[in-house]
């Protein structure tokens, strides 16, 4: 992956990622990633979560409150 375009960018200034479109184009593709694998974790831990609710009904234990 390559570095963050700012980081040799001559026209920095203080809140220029809100409109730099360098920036945008390079920061897009990361976020897309970053949601895909939020949405990976999730999908992850409702699988888990669904197993261990399977496994306290088919035992006969309640589960205990937190």
């Amino acid at each position: 992956m390559k570095t963050c375009p700012c980081k040799e960018c001559t026209d920095r200034h203080p809140a220029c990622h809100g409109d730099c479109e360098i920036f945008h184009d390079w920061k897009h593709p990361l976020e897309c990633l970053q949601a895909d694998k939020a949405k990976d974790r999730m999908i992850d831990n409702v699988l888990v979560n669904d197993r261990i609710e399977r496994t306290w009904i088919r035992s006969g234990r309640k589960k205990c409150k937190r």
